[in-house]
């Protein structure tokens, strides 16, 4: 919706946020509708950087001698 097409210009994130709650329950479903918009909001907000302990307990890198047992471990 938000892309240029052929056909049209593209709507603004306001628009298209418009559209898909006034199509919901008719050509998208509601609940991937109210998640979508849900996970967009989210993405607006600033993001904290997230600590190893804070998601995994005690199983930190630093405790597990750089390793995570049983788990990936993601680097950035």
């Amino acid at each position: 919706m938000t892309s240029e097409r052929p056909y049209r210009p593209p709507l603004s994130d306001a628009q298209a946020r418009s559209e898909l709650l006034r199509c919901a329950g008719s050509q998208y479903d509601p609940q991937v509708v109210e998640v979508f918009l849900l996970v967009l909001d989210a993405d607006e907000l600033p993001q904290a950087p997230v600590l190893m302990e804070e998601v995994q307990g005690d199983a930190t890198p630093s405790q597990a001698g750089g390793e995570v047992s049983g788990r990936e471990t993601v680097r950035g």
